[in-house]
């Protein structure tokens, strides 16, 4: 019953709520302020087979983890779908792991793939890239961020 509630917009989260009200300057705001979730650009990013081992499926988590952290930047994963190039990011760790189970789903693939929680200021660096950037991709709070919400964020990025 919970999960059908939530799918119901009453029941989105606070900064989906606020993406949907109509007013750029004020989502803007609030995502830079906010902790969002990201998946990490990783080594894996075509998945594995679905019978890979869960043992070895570990050693390639720790292995990505470790290498991320040995980074001096955050890179943050895009795919490709349909043509368009897409960078997901999520309100919730709970939309994260939606995300990471459609594309599982599917690919018929095994992605082992690392959400961090970041700045949602680390979105203003991606504002210029010609790619989709979506919040809570892949669940019912999809929502695509548009030009104008775009172009505030790349005036963010520059201060």
């Amino acid at each position: 019953m919970l999960s059908v509630l939530k799918k119901i917009s009453l029941f989105a989260d606070p900064l989906t709520k606020l993406a949907r009200k109509g007013n750029p300057e004020v989502f803007i705001h609030e995502l830079c302020r906010s902790r969002i979730y990201v998946i990490a650009k990783g080594n894996y990013d075509d998945g594995l087979p679905k019978d890979t081992s869960a043992t070895k499926i570990m050693t390639i988590m720790d292995k990505e983890a470790t290498r991320i952290n040995m980074q001096n930047s955050l890179e943050i994963y895009v795919y490709t779908e349909d043509d368009k190039n897409t960078l997901p990011f999520f309100s919730s760790s709970e939309n994260a792991e939606i995300f990471c189970g459609a594309m599982s789903k599917k690919y018929n693939r095994i992605f082992p793939f690392t959400v961090l929680t970041v700045s949602g200021q680390a979105l203003c660096k991606y504002a210029t890239a010609h790619l989709d950037i979506v919040m809570n991709d892949k669940t019912s709070q999809r929502y695509p961020m548009n030009g104008k919400e775009r172009a505030l964020l790349l005036a963010l990025g520059r201060h």
